[in-house]
């Protein structure tokens, strides 16, 4: 028990590292990179590589493009695309909608997370999108 919790400690703490808010000065030099007109397309494309069955995805826009930064990773600026995917698994079956960040720099994914059960992750998600 003991070493899960350090386990945990641990994985926050790298999780956390650069998470400090960016200063209205780095605010104001950030690259972005170009808006993302094609935005739905990008985040398509990019389900085509990550999903099991790409061609069932019902993806659902919420919210974006805007722009954000990310400290997950190392500080990153980009715009961000909030939505719903249900696609379907393995076993052909739908795997209920999840809510998915998606940042967009420079017509690429530059990082993606997905709901997937962890509380950590869904509150990372939530705040990323502005839902919290």
């Amino acid at each position: 028990m003991m070493k899960l919790k350090i386990f945990i400690a641990a994985t926050l703490a790298l999780l956390l590292n650069g998470c400090a808010a960016p200063s209205a000065e780095d605010l104001a030099k950030a690259d972005y990179g170009s808006y993302p007109s094609n935005y739905e397309q990008i985040i398509k494309r990019h389900l085509d590589m990550v999903l099991k069955d790409p061609e069932s995805a019902k993806v659902t826009f919420l919210k974006g493009p805007y722009t954000g930064w990310s400290g997950l990773g190392g500080r990153k600026f980009g715009y961000i695309v909030c939505a719903d995917v249900n696609a379907k698994n393995s076993y052909g079956g739908y795997t209920g909608g999840k809510l998915s960040y998606f940042m967009i720099k420079n017509d690429a994914v530059i990082q993606y997370m997905f709901s997937d059960g962890n509380p950590i992750t869904q509150g990372m998600i939530e705040t990323g999108c502005g839902f919290r």
